[in-house]
């Protein structure tokens, strides 16, 4: 470059180099302060304040090694001599001085308000305090850097050595570092509190002592407040800009009644937009509000309900009132439909239309409803919450909520749960005595499943009752089924609300009964989800069941995992790999890989029947071999597993110990394997689709022909292979 530079400017080789090494001077100045910097410490002899002036001097020579206020403060505590920790109330809300441990001591004879800081490694005294205590101070042998929360770094080089400090009625000593502290007198540390074996409960703001053979006594933290600390608005303004937390306290007069709305200026200037009542009806739009019937209704016309005198009364006053406000006008349409009341929180009644039997001659409109499950994913990060009930009028506007109730759940900062008014209705829930009742109970159970873990485990013996031909028993597994999914429900813990950030993790595993899965992010759950198993399920080997638990957690949770674009589950002790992958907005593709294959491989490598045999491969036994496009050997047309590693072992138990399901009376139940073929027989008077079934039953098999719509109910996943 310099080269370059220089024949640029014409420059002879005398004067090339001396603006090359003119150049380069700097640069290599600049190098060794900051080599000079990175091993920068603070030498015996040298002082707290010229180690300090050196470090601010060499600083800039390295930028990249404090780059942050953190990384600066901990370069220059790790090259100085003397270190320790305090506390400073400087920059510290108020609100966190309630949480100390605070108290009045004697402190070589003069009252001090004292600070018991269990995080300060030191004890430390305030300068004005020091002042009037007439004792003499001495130079620390090493200066103490002192680093406060607030990431403030003090430097103290004087202490008082053996001040009194009296307990009760007991004299204890100790050394305080002069330390520029606004809110307390003396601030006593873990090397105080240590010795005099004390223990501090912030809570309480106790601080309890057990001194070794005496006995144990406690001292209540002072709850007055600390004197109120000024700083000029040039300061403020200051310390803002260099990203200072600033609280704004609003002071606000209780005893002040709360003025009329109508004295306030903007009001009385916009009467009109402020206006109590509605003078008249709306004005005439260009787009008139229309209700769509179906084509040839007639006209519609309910009479009137009966009401009592009271409710009449009211109907009177209310038609009056809406006809001196133009709200309504006299009519004699030949549609006409009932009023009824409806009674409000506050007692009184309010004008409800019956259009009941006109809405069904109405051509409604059709769009999605949200699901409340979308709802509540929706609030995530929320804090405030508003409610406008518009069912109860305009009155009834909630802002600046912390919890409020939808829909009959409870949602607040901490997620989701259910509202304590629906629990009450659960525990005092009668034992049903009939199908409709049960189906209640287990409607408004099945509306909480998201807050139960195994819910359809617990659930499986009440809903074997409203299955079709089964004859309602009350037992003591339905008992214990209907107490324990009440518990569940009163108890039911807080459910997370999804976050942007930190991802899911989806747990799910399958029995006999059914299948589950949970939703967690951060260690937290987010969503319980299960079902039972259909019948055909039951005669699923493990693998599949897996399997199905899988595809049913992807398939309830996929809008949580839609960011998954691919990935790979080893589940070995099922023998096969996994491979999930995205397949559009809403569909998930399973590929299942045996891993059996390639164990044998592993195997037939190291058997030696096989090494001596491929030895030799026009031998008897080497021509018995063949390998397949997959890599494996097989022994003429079979598959060869080596007698190694229990590999057969293993096979043959796993084939023999497979799952079966038995009748209650212990006969094994035939379940159909695939369709073979199909045919429609005809009738005189009509056809019937049928199909041709392959059965198995534990070691035999047999073909049947049966009716397809029969075999299409009960077994729909034959039709699917």
């Amino acid at each position: 470059m310099m080269e370059k530079i220089c024949k640029a400017l014409g420059c002879s080789s005398f004067r090339s180099v001396e603006l090359a090494a003119f150049r380069l001077e700097d640069m290599a100045v600049h190098n060794a302060r900051a080599r000079e910097f990175e091993t920068l410490v603070q030498t015996s002899s040298m002082t707290v304040s010229e180690y300090d002036i050196k470090f601010k001097q060499l600083a800039r020579y390295a930028p990249y090694l404090v780059s942050t206020e953190e990384m600066k403060i901990q370069r220059e505590a790790s090259g100085s001599r003397g270190r320790g920790t305090g506390t400073s109330s400087q920059d510290r809300p108020s609100g966190s001085r309630r949480q100390s441990s605070v108290g009045t001591l004697f402190v070589c004879n003069m009252d001090a308000r004292v600070l018991f800081d269990p995080g300060a490694t030191h004890s430390f005294i305030s300068p004005c305090f020091a002042s009037r205590l007439g004792k003499y101070r001495a130079r620390r042998e090493e200066q103490l850097i002192v680093s406060t929360p607030s990431k403030e770094v003090f430097v103290a080089e004087w202490e008082y050595e053996s001040c009194v400090v009296r307990v009760e009625d007991k004299d204890t000593l100790v050394n305080l570092v002069v330390l520029d502290t606004l809110d307390f007198d003396v601030i006593l540390g873990m090397d105080w509190l240590a010795p005099c074996h004390a223990s501090v409960d912030c809570y309480h703001k106790l601080v309890k002592f057990d001194f070794p053979c005496e006995r144990s006594f406690s001292i209540q933290g002072d709850r007055s407040n600390a004197p109120t600390n000024l700083i000029s608005v040039m300061s403020t303004r200051k310390l803002l800009r260099q990203d200072c937390l600033g609280y704004l306290a609003v002071v606000r007069d209780t005893q002040v009644k709360v003025g009329d709305i109508s004295q306030v200026s903007v009001v009385n200037k916009f009467k009109d937009v402020f206006s109590e009542e509605l003078p008249c009806l709306p004005p005439e739009r260009e787009i008139e509000f229309c209700i769509d019937l179906i084509p040839y209704s007639r006209p519609i016309s309910i009479p009137p309900y009966r009401m009592a005198f009271a409710e009449l009364k009211e109907l009177k006053d209310q038609l009056e009132d809406l006809l001196d406000k133009g709200f309504i006008r006299p009519s004699v349409s030949p549609w006409g439909a009932p009023v009824l009341f409806v009674k409000k929180k506050d007692g009184s009644l309010r004008l409800c239309i019956d259009y009941l039997q006109l809405n069904k001659v109405m051509v409604k409109n059709k769009y999605p409803l949200p699901r409340i499950d979308d709802l509540f994913d929706q609030l995530q990060g929320a804090q405030c919450f508003s409610k406008i009930d518009l069912r109860s009028g305009s009155p009834s506007v909630s802002f600046g909520l912390k919890a409020i109730s939808f829909l009959g759940h409870v949602v607040s900062k901490d997620g989701v749960q259910v509202d304590p008014k629906k629990v009450e209705v659960v525990e005092k829930w009668p034992r049903p005595t009939s199908v409709t009742e049960l189906e209640s109970f287990l409607g408004l159970a099945c509306y909480y499943s998201r807050f139960v873990k195994d819910f359809s485990k617990i659930v499986t013996p009440l809903t074997k009752l409203i299955r079709k031909d089964t004859k309602f028993e009350w037992s003591n597994a339905c008992e214990n089924s209907f107490k324990k999914l009440k518990a569940c429900l009163t108890t039911a813990l807080v459910l997370n609300l999804p976050q942007d950030t930190g991802g899911y993790t989806v747990f799910c595993d399958a029995s006999r009964i059914g299948v589950r899965c949970v939703l967690m992010q951060h260690g937290k759950v987010i969503v319980y989800a299960s079902r039972q198993l259909k019948r055909h399920e039951h005669n699923y080997p493990a693998h599949d069941l897996e399997m199905v638990a899988i595809e049913f957690a992807l398939k309830i949770l996929r809008h949580y995992l839609r960011f998954l674009i691919r990935e790979v589950h080893s589940l070995g002790h099922m023998d096969v790999h996994l491979e999930v992958s995205e397949v559009g907005a809403l569909l998930a593709h399973f590929r299942v890989k045996p891993m059996l294959l390639d164990q044998i491989k592993k195997v037939q490598s190291k058997d030696e029947f096989v090494a001596k045999a491929l030895e030799d491969p026009q031998g008897r036994k080497g021509k018995m071999f063949t390998k397949g496009i997959d890599g494996v050997l097989r022994y003429g047309t079979r598959l060869y597993v080596p007698d190694s590693d229990g590999l057969r072992r293993e096979i043959l138990e796993e084939v023999h110990m497979a799952a079966y399901v038995l009748n209650n009376d212990l006969t094994y139940e035939e379940q159909p394997v695939a369709i073979l073929d199909r045919q429609v027989k005809k009738l005189p008077s009509k056809e019937i689709a049928l199909v041709k079934v392959l059965w198995r039953n534990h070691t035999s098999e047999e073909v049947t022909w049966e009716p397809k719509e029969e075999m299409l109910t009960k077994y729909p996943h034959l039709f699917n292979m």
